[in-house]
């Protein structure tokens, strides 16, 4: 069980990303995800009414959230629908709808321009499909490690994003927190693996 063992390996190694105290210090964190995702999406609330919301650099950092969000919801409900116990259901579902909560108050943070710059992006990949998940046992964990992998791209896609911008400036500060939320959400799914490896 090749899948297996590569999330036995992420579950080994250090955590990704920051300490539980480092997020409760950024405010995401220590609470359930539906909370953390309330908090989060009250900050993208402040940062999208403030004057450098209506800039290209803070729409681009949205549409590219938005499009993360899209892709690792993608992943998420592809291991909703392997999952094998009713714990790992009710986790992805509250996952799933943490997520779903952000991308909507992310979707109105767009201005015009942010909105044509995701309708662009949205038809790209349409082209491009979803990938399919595997029918035999390793389902499971091939869907879990997909969904993990998603993950990781994403946080360090938005890192990257936060690094290129002043750090006080509202782009920085969405990215940290999209990261953060994300920080969050690979723990959660890394702690559902471990009490099935042990």
């Amino acid at each position: 069980m090749k899948y297996k063992r590569e999330i036995e390996r992420k579950a080994t190694s250090a955590l990704y990303g920051r300490s539980e105290e480092e997020r409760a210090a950024q405010g995401v964190g220590g609470a359930s995800l539906r909370e953390d995702a309330e908090v989060a999406s009250e900050r993208v609330r402040q940062l999208s009414s403030s004057t450098e919301a209506r800039r290209v650099v803070f729409q681009s950092v949205a549409v590219t959230g938005l499009q993360l969000l899209h892709s690792i919801l993608q992943r998420d409900r592809q291991a909703l629908a392997a999952a094998i116990s009713l714990g790992q259901r009710e986790k992805l579902e509250n996952m799933i709808g943490a997520l779903e909560t952000l991308s909507e108050t992310l979707k109105q943070s767009l201005s015009q321009q942010g909105a044509q710059m995701l309708d662009l992006c949205a038809a790209a990949d349409e082209k491009n499909g979803a990938a399919t998940l595997e029918t035999d046992e390793d389902s499971w964990w091939f869907a879990l490690t997909e969904a993990l992998e998603s993950i990781e791209g994403g946080i360090e896609q938005m890192d990257s994003l936060a690094d290129g911008q002043p750090e006080e400036s509202a782009p920085h500060r969405l990215s940290d927190l999209m990261a953060e939320v994300l920080r969050r959400q690979h723990k959660e799914l890394l702690r559902e693996a471990q009490q099935w490896i042990a």
